[in-house]
């Protein structure tokens, strides 16, 4: 009998993250970050600035959580920004943020769907042991 392979959090969230990309295609890079825009885990092509892309996302989704509280709009579940090159999306994973950017012909509605169903998935991960 073989001894049961013991998955750390870190192994499972680089999983469930290759799991996105291979279920949403057109995702050109993914990663889950703190709200401060360190890297917990992440798949990103050689040519992103690591340091960039958290930093940026968390710095757009920090601003836009504070943007909708000083005029009382609520909770931001996600923010993206839209351009000739593509999609950055940033979505709360509270305690962290999941980032994907995908290519400009992505279906947003298809891409948007998908990761909320992975949103709950990684909540669980994170707040797992």
């Amino acid at each position: 009998m073989e001894p049961k392979k013991i998955e750390s959090k870190r192994d499972r969230l680089s999983n469930l993250l290759r799991e996105i990309e291979l279920s949403v295609r057109s995702i050109r890079a993914i990663a889950l970050i703190t709200k401060d825009g360190l890297p917990v885990s992440m798949k990103l092509p050689s040519d992103i600035d690591t340091i960039a892309f958290t930093g940026i996302s968390a710095a757009l989704y920090g601003a836009t959580e504070s943007a909708m509280h000083q005029i009382k709009g609520g909770y931001v579940h996600w923010v993206y920004v839209e351009t000739d090159s593509g999609t950055l999306i940033v979505m709360d994973a509270d305690p962290c943020a999941l980032v994907a950017l995908v290519s400009p012909d992505a279906n947003l509605g298809f891409v948007l769907v998908k990761l909320k169903s992975y949103v709950d998935s990684i909540k669980e991960h994170l707040n797992s042991y």
